[in-house]
């Protein structure tokens, strides 16, 4: 019997075809590598799809009306000289035009969308320093609020955002 680099089956096994070529192993294999380089294409796409909804919908929420999280932003920019129903409104136009970066964006625009992207990131994480009360029970920094648990889901956010980043350089060479 062929050694399997996954495990090893005893011979006369009812099981020791699996690992065989042609065998389930190899038959998942290759399935599992068609899935992967389908994911390889479609994933920067889905990530861009999903930000830009996201941004375009949370955006227009604080334009169109009363944001749900508009006493978050104002208790966390009290230092900003703009009065807060003035700020909260461009803070949505600003969403708006970032999210239509993520959806349709290219080149110059693209990086200017995802440039005011990891500011407008930065700014979310200063409720952590500015309001701990609000996003941490107890002082705990392991003990997060919903408004806490709202904040640090952005982690995944910014790496989704790096993919994007990354995927948008096309060197010609390698050189710097």
């Amino acid at each position: 019997m062929a050694a399997s680099r996954f495990h090893r089956i005893p011979a006369g096994s009812r099981l020791s075809g699996i690992s065989q070529p042609g065998g389930l192993v190899a038959a998942v294999t290759r399935e599992d590598r068609r899935l992967a380089r389908l994911l390889a294409v479609l994933a920067v796409p889905a990530i861009r799809l999903s930000l830009g909804l996201v941004y375009v919908w949370f955006g227009a929420e604080k334009v169109i009306g009363p944001d749900s999280n508009f006493k978050l932003v104002t208790d966390t920019l009290y230092w900003f000289p703009a009065a807060p129903e003035d700020l909260i409104p461009w803070m949505g136009v600003g969403e708006m035009i970032i999210g239509s970066g993520f959806l349709v964006g290219r080149g110059l625009f693209l990086h200017l969308c995802l440039f005011a992207f990891f500011i407008h990131m930065g700014g979310t994480f200063l409720v952590l320093p500015v309001l701990p009360e609000v996003a941490f029970r107890h002082g705990n920094p392991f003990l997060l609020t919903k408004i806490g648990e709202y904040v640090i889901k952005n982690v995944v956010w910014v790496a989704a955002s790096l993919a994007v980043y990354a995927s948008i350089w096309k060197p010609k060479d390698d050189r710097d």
